[in-house]
């Protein structure tokens, strides 16, 4: 999957240059300002200057569904089973199924929403 010309590139540039916030779970558990975002394959790769002017790396799948509220300063980036089966719904349980399997080597965007908030709302 490439995501060049997409969406999602569309709202990754956007938020090039911001300090934000990726919260999952109501845990922050990045912030920096995104200076560049890279795709490796079926990952977005974003570099963050940290308060501490050091350079560290976050690397989050590529989501199932985006939700953009420029307007509040937030993109949502959705890893949710449901949103995965939105056009099958009859594969919902054998996600979930193999989501339960598979427990202690699910990633923490699993079956989640990745929030990435403005901070200064730039």
């Amino acid at each position: 999957m490439n995501i060049s010309s997409s969406h999602l590139e569309d709202v990754c540039k956007s938020l090039l240059q911001r300090t934000v916030s990726f919260i999952v779970k109501n845990k922050i558990i990045k912030k920096g300002k995104i200076e560049l975002f890279t795709q490796r394959n079926f990952y977005i790769v974003f570099h963050l200057l940290t308060n501490k002017n050091k350079t560290e790396k976050l690397e989050v799948p590529i989501p199932f569904s985006i939700e953009e509220h420029s307007d509040d300063g937030l993109v949502f980036f959705d890893y949710r089973i449901v949103t995965l089966s939105k056009y099958f719904p009859e594969t919902q349980p054998e996600l979930l199924k193999l989501l339960d399997k598979n427990k202690g080597k699910n990633t923490k965007f699993t079956n989640t929403i990745l929030s990435i908030e403005n901070i200064n709302n730039e």
